[in-house]
């Protein structure tokens, strides 16, 4: 097999228009269902970065949450639970302007026209590339948690057919 087709099977070709609106799916319709079966809260939980020049860690450690849900036998909550936790590790992974706009967007559900005008400070149409790119960076920092949910969508040609995404994927909780 030739280098070329070996990246293409492992890392097939992504769509990223449909990579963003499947995240953008993800966040305004699964997300809040897993965050109630956790009772873990993002909007608790993440804040914006403040650009100040110093560097900064979030933790997100809590004894207590862990100890309990680690004792729970539903292995829907514990899978809502790792999956909340998974999304709030994936968003800390992405760039501070891809940050500002998932927080705001999808966990302090701020407006676009709020988070272009007041938060980032550029046009609408800059914004929603960068919107568009902040999801598809959210998309593989996702991927990376390894819960085993893929949000890419990705592109079907004769040198790249992804036969079975869900070879790898288990089923989360409906």
């Amino acid at each position: 097999m030739a280098i070329d087709e070996e990246l293409d099977t492992l890392f097939p070709e992504v769509d990223p228009v449909k990579t963003a609106a499947s995240v953008t799916a993800f966040f305004r319709f699964r997300l809040k269902r897993f965050e109630l079966m956790s009772d873990y809260h993002l909007r608790n939980t993440l804040r914006s970065p403040v650009v100040d020049g110093m560097p900064r860690s979030q933790s997100f450690s809590n004894g207590i949450e862990d100890a309990i849900v680690s004792e729970m036998a539903d292995k829907h909550v514990e899978s809502a639970h790792k999956i909340v936790r998974s999304v709030a590790v994936a968003i800390t992974k992405c760039s501070v302007h891809s940050q500002r706009i998932l927080i705001g967007r999808f966990i302090l559900h701020q407006s676009d026209v709020h988070i272009y005008n007041d938060v980032l400070n550029c046009d609408r149409s800059e914004y929603y590339r960068k919107r568009q790119a902040a999801l598809n960076e959210f998309a593989d920092a996702f991927q990376a948690q390894r819960t085993y949910y893929d949000l890419h969508v990705y592109e079907k040609n004769e040198t790249n057919v992804r036969q079975n995404r869900d070879e790898t994927a288990t089923e989360l909780p409906k």
